[in-house]
C-alpha cells in the first residue's frame, strides 16, 4: 500500500460503500466485511458487523418516510405549504388546473412564481384514498423528483419523496 502520511496511524485502507448496493443495510454489511478482510481480523468480525448493522434487524413497525414538504388544502382545492430538502427550502403552491388532454396534469406546482412541477390526482386501489402524484423538475436538479402528496393528520398533507 502506498504511504499517505497516515500509514502508521491508520494501517488499513478504508472501503467505500459499493455503488451497486441497493439497501443501506447491505452496503453497511459489505463495507464491514471489507474492513474485516483488509484488517485480517476474525475475532472482532461479529462485533464489527453488529456495530455496522446499527440494530437494523431489531427495528420493526412504521418506518420514517422521506417527507420533503408539508401542505394545507384550501377551499378552492389548492395546497399551500413548504418544500424542504438539503438544497431547497421554499414556499410552494399546488394548484388545480383545467385538463388539456387525457394525460395532462391535474395540478401545477409553483415556487416563487416559477413553475416547479406538475401533479396528477390518483386514488389508491386498496383503500380508495385520494392522493396527488407529483413530479418536480428544475434545471438545478440532476434528475426529476417524484413525490406523493398524501393526507396526514389534522388536515395536514405530506409530500413524500420517492426515487
Amino acid at each position: 500500500m502506498a504511504s499517505n502520511g497516515f500509514a502508521d496511524l491508520l494501517p488499513l485502507r478504508l472501503s467505500r460503500i459499493p455503488r451497486e448496493a441497493r439497501s443501506s443495510a447491505a452496503a453497511v454489511l459489505r463495507s464491514a466485511a471489507a474492513l474485516r478482510v483488509q484488517a485480517g481480523r476474525t475475532a472482532a468480525s461479529a462485533t464489527t458487523i453488529e456495530a455496522a448493522w446499527c440494530g437494523f434487524e431489531e427495528q420493526s413497525g412504521d418506518t420514517t418516510m422521506a417527507q420533503i414538504g408539508t401542505f394545507t388544502r384550501s377551499d378552492d382545492g389548492s395546497f399551500t405549504g413548504q418544500i424542504r430538502t438539503l438544497n431547497i427550502n421554499t414556499k410552494a403552491t399546488i394548484r388545480p388546473v383545467a385538463k388539456e388532454g387525457e394525460r395532462s396534469p391535474d395540478y401545477r406546482v409553483a415556487a416563487n412564481g416559477v413553475e416547479l412541477g406538475a401533479g396528477w390526482g390518483k386514488q389508491a386501489k386498496d383503500t380508495g384514498a385520494e392522493y396527488v402524484s407529483v413530479k418536480l423538475d428544475d434545471p438545478s436538479f440532476t434528475a426529476p423528483v417524484y413525490a406523493t402528496l398524501v393526507a396526514g393528520e389534522n388536515g395536514e398533507h405530506r409530500l413524500i419523496w420517492s426515487r
